[in-house]
């Protein structure tokens, strides 16, 4: 959670005019370019936590854990965030 909370932190700060990530897959990598960082995929997190699945309502799994993060966004920009954890089979 600490890792996912310095990554929105971080998107934040080279993104101002987007906010917080509105998703894992935008703090991940792109699948295509992985080397380009972009609003759409920053490259803050690797891609065994943040990869192009991990939008919407999808859980993302790393180890015996799911997260998953909603942001509250107006106008293409996203003021607040919600990261979520939890055990896997909970």
């Amino acid at each position: 959670m600490r890792t996912l909370n310095t990554a929105e932190i971080t998107y934040a700060a080279v993104y101002p005019e987007r906010g917080y990530a509105p998703n894992l897959a935008a703090l991940g990598t792109d699948p295509v370019h992985p080397a380009a960082a972009s609003p759409l995929h920053a490259g803050l997190l690797d891609q065994s936590l943040a990869n192009n699945s991990c939008t919407g309502d999808a859980w993302c799994t790393k180890s015996a854990y799911h997260f998953r993060v909603k942001a509250i966004c107006k106008l293409h920009k996203c003021d607040e965030y919600v990261a979520v954890c939890r055990a896997r089979g909970w």
